[in-house]
C-alpha cells in the first residue's frame, strides 16, 4: 500500500511566505490525501484508503481526533470542507458513475447534490455551483480536460490544471452571471514548462 501522509506548514497564505516549521498531521500506514481545511483551522477534512478503500475522514486539530465520516465498500472521495466548518461535499464513485453528497459535520445522513464528474469547491464542481439545499445546479464552465478545479473564496474565480504527459498547466476563468465561461476565457497562470498541479487560491484572492 502506498503510504501518504497529510502535513501542515505555518505561512501566510496571501503572501506565500513560510513562518513555521512543517508538522504531520495523519500518522497511519495508509494513504491520507486531498485535505480541506475549515477557515478557522479547527477542521480537516481528506480522503483515505487506510480500511482498504477511499473514504472521508475527519480531524479535529485541537483534539487530534480522527473520525471515518463514510465507511463503505464503495469510493468515497475528494471532500471539501464548508469554509464555517459545519458541512463536507464528496463525491461517491461507483464505475463510471460519479455523484456529489453534501454531509453535515460532525457526521449524519449524507444529501445527494448532483451527477457529475465530481465535486471540488464547496457546492461546486468546476462545470456547475450546487445549492446544497434544493440541489440546483447552474452551469459556470464550459471547458475540455481539466483536473482539480478549486472555486476562489469570493466565487468569482474557478483555477484548474490541464496535464501533458509529465508537465501541468495551471488556469484560471472568470465565473460569470450571463453565461459559462469556456475556452476563450482561459487565462493561463504558469508556463507548463513543469509539473504544475492541484492549485488553491489564497484566502483574499480576487
Amino acid at each position: 500500500m502506498r503510504q501518504w501522509r497529510i502535513w501542515s506548514l505555518a505561512l501566510d497564505a496571501n503572501q506565500a511566505k513560510v513562518s513555521g516549521e512543517p508538522q504531520r498531521l495523519t500518522q497511519d500506514v495508509a494513504a491520507d490525501i486531498r485535505p480541506s481545511l475549515s477557515a478557522d483551522g479547527a477542521k480537516l477534512v481528506f480522503h483515505s484508503n487506510r480500511s482498504g478503500n477511499w473514504d472521508v475522514w475527519l480531524k479535529d486539530l485541537s483534539t487530534g481526533r480522527e473520525t471515518a465520516l463514510t465507511s463503505t465498500p464503495i469510493h468515497e472521495e475528494n471532500p471539501r470542507i464548508t469554509p464555517d466548518g459545519t458541512k463536507v461535499a464528496y463525491r461517491v464513485r461507483e464505475g463510471n458513475a460519479t455523484t456529489a453528497y453534501v454531509m453535515p459535520l460532525p457526521g449524519g445522513v449524507p444529501q445527494k447534490v448532483t451527477e457529475c464528474g465530481g465535486v471540488f469547491p464547496w457546492a461546486a464542481d468546476g462545470l456547475a455551483l450546487a445549492d446544497a439545499a434544493t440541489g440546483e445546479r447552474k452551469p459556470i464552465v464550459t471547458l475540455g480536460t481539466r483536473s482539480a478545479p478549486r472555486l476562489s473564496w469570493d466565487d468569482r474565480w474557478v483555477t484548474f490544471y490541464r496535464a501533458d504527459g509529465g508537465r501541468g498547466r495551471i488556469h484560471v476563468v472568470p465565473v460569470r452571471e450571463d453565461r459559462p465561461t469556456g475556452e476563450k476565457d482561459l487565462i493561463a497562470v504558469t508556463d507548463g514548462s513543469s509539473r504544475d498541479a492541484l492549485p488553491e487560491f489564497s484566502p483574499t484572492a480576487r
